[in-house]
């Protein structure tokens, strides 16, 4: 088999798929867990809050559960964390996982 081969993977179309979104703020971590459950990047009212400002909407973990792109056969978990500044990336990866 092939370095990086996925000939052998196997995904369970009845599990959702889940997505940790990490990044420093004002990414777009918010706006692409959006994208992917098939809202409007703003989050059309259902989605994850966005925000203009530099600190952020929220500081919590916050878990959707929805349809990859508005498909209603595939079914994901995303999970948009709170970002963090360059400095402090590193600190919350390592507390996250």
């Amino acid at each position: 088999m092939a370095y990086g081969s996925t000939s052998n993977l196997k995904m369970d179309a009845s599990r959702p798929l889940k997505i940790c979104l990490f990044g420093i703020t004002g990414c777009g971590k918010s706006t692409l867990g959006n994208v992917l459950l098939g809202y409007g990047p703003d989050g059309d009212t259902q989605g994850f809050r966005t925000s203009n400002s530099p600190t952020g909407p929220d500081s919590d973990v916050v878990v959707m559960d929805g349809n990859l792109f508005g498909d209603v056969n595939r079914r994901v978990c995303i999970i948009d964390t709170p970002g963090c500044g360059k400095e402090e990336a590193e600190d919350k990866r390592s507390n996250l996982f």
